[in-house]
C-alpha cells in the first residue's frame, strides 16, 4: 500500500479543485490524482480567448474557488495560483484505473501504486 488518506479526489477540474482547498483547509489527509500534466483540463482545452462559463452571469461562490465569466486564461491563471499558494496534494499524469471497495475502505489503483481511503475512527 503506497499511502492511507481521509480522501482521495479523482480529477482536478472546479469540483476536485474545490474540494482539494476545502480537504486541505480542514486538516485531512488527502490526494487529489489528475490523468493529465496539469488541472483544471476543462478550462485548459478551450480555445485562446474563449469564454469560460458564460451563463448564468452571475454565479454564486460555495468554496474559495474563484469562478466568474472569464476569457480560459483569465480563469486558468488565478486556479494555478490557488493551487500553488495552498501547498495542495496534487499527483498530476496519474490515470486512475480501478477502484475496489475493500470492507468500510476503498482502494484507488494508478499504475503500480495503490492508494486507500481509510474511514477514521
Amino acid at each position: 500500500m503506497d499511502r492511507q488518506y481521509d480522501l482521495i479526489i479523482i480529477g482536478g477540474r472546479p469540483a476536485g479543485l474545490s474540494a482539494a482547498i476545502s480537504a486541505h483547509k480542514s486538516g485531512l489527509r488527502y490526494v487529489m490524482l489528475e490523468k493529465e500534466d496539469h488541472v483544471a483540463d476543462t478550462a485548459y482545452c478551450y480555445q485562446k480567448g474563449k469564454l469560460f462559463i458564460a451563463e448564468p452571469s452571475a454565479i454564486p461562490l460555495k468554496g474559495e474557488l474563484w469562478l466568474e465569466p472569464s476569457p480560459r486564461e483569465a480563469v486558468l491563471q488565478p486556479w494555478e495560483e490557488t493551487v500553488r499558494n495552498h501547498s495542495l496534494n496534487i499527483l498530476l499524469g496519474h490515470c486512475v484505473e480501478e477502484i475496489d471497495r475493500v470492507d468500510i475502505n476503498f482502494q484507488v489503483k494508478v499504475a503500480a501504486k495503490t492508494f486507500q481511503a481509510v474511514k477514521s475512527s
